[in-house]
């Protein structure tokens, strides 16, 4: 992330954008999209990120261009980056724009790579994105809550400890945020919702996971909100209970199943093919 973004949320970028483009156009703040968006009739749509690397910028316009056809419009979507420093701007696609010309350089972006979709698709498209929720906010994880989830998984195995790919894991590592936390929680999820759901029940907990290349996973588990701790603690004593085999808890199965979660998802290939390796390294 540049330093001018450092320094911006996304409604403060929509904020000083609407300040210097004020007549006929509209900006929203979609912070489950990671991005500003900006509607004209007379000019059309872009997508501003508060940064400067081309594939936030694209896939950006890429999330603006799939709620516009949800809402029966076809419309192009102009992907723009904010760069660096005022001395680097880019009109090629994706555009980078100068922080100290934002407005100049992004008007000038539309004009060139938008076109006119008429006050109907633009009201449309505001109505659209405004109705997309904020990302709900999870709370930081608890320490106390660590604890007793280490004490709950410590009685739940035979003699304290698990195995992953031959290494001898400790029952703090099994639910250490930066550890095997974030398989134990997504098998959780993935194996206890559809009950909960078919059953028409609420409840458990949300749990947010974020990259971190230092993480044994490579992701760590950053925000988790409990509704009940013992909706909490069943999922997970049944997640390591069912991967018992001969008197022993091997988690091996629990680790693939978070890489093929994060298969699904496209994550970085690479990354999956050494899990193995970031298991026993990790230790």
């Amino acid at each position: 992330m540049t330093d001018h973004a450092a320094s911006h949320t996304l409604d403060d970028l929509a904020t000083e954008l609407s300040q210097g483009l004020s007549e006929g156009f509209e900006f929203v703040a979609v912070d489950a999209g990671g991005y500003v968006a900006i509607v004209s009739a007379r000019y059309g749509v872009a997508a501003v990120v508060p940064e400067s690397d081309p594939k936030t910028a694209l896939s950006a316009a890429e999330k603006l261009s799939s709620v516009a056809k949800a809402a029966g419009l076809d419309l192009k979507v102009v992907p723009v980056g904010i760069s660096a420093d005022d001395t680097k701007a880019s009109s090629a696609f994706p555009v980078l724009v100068r922080p100290r010309y934002l407005s100049t350089d992004i008007l000038s972006a539309m004009v060139s790579g938008g076109s006119a979709i008429g006050d109907g698709a633009a009201a449309a498209l505001l109505h659209a994105v405004k109705a997309i929720p904020r990302p709900r906010v999870i709370r930081p994880i608890s320490e106390n809550l660590l604890l007793c989830a280490e004490a709950v998984v410590r009685r739940a195995i035979p003699d304290g400890s698990a195995w992953a790919f031959g290494v001898q894991i400790d029952a703090k590592d099994v639910v250490a945020p930066e550890f095997l936390l974030p398989a134990i929680l997504v098998c959780a999820a993935k194996r206890w919702a559809p009950p909960v759901v078919a059953a028409g029940k609420q409840g458990g907990f949300v749990v947010r996971i974020a990259p971190n290349p230092t993480a044994v996973l490579g992701y760590e588990v950053v925000g988790l909100e409990v509704s009940s701790p013992v909706l909490f603690f069943l999922p997970i004593v049944d997640v390591v209970r069912k991967s018992r085999l001969n008197g022993e808890c091997w988690l091996d199965g629990v680790i693939d199943e978070f890489a093929a979660f994060l298969a699904d998802r496209g994550e970085d290939g690479a990354l999956l093919s050494d899990l193995e390796v970031r298991v026993a390294v990790g230790v």
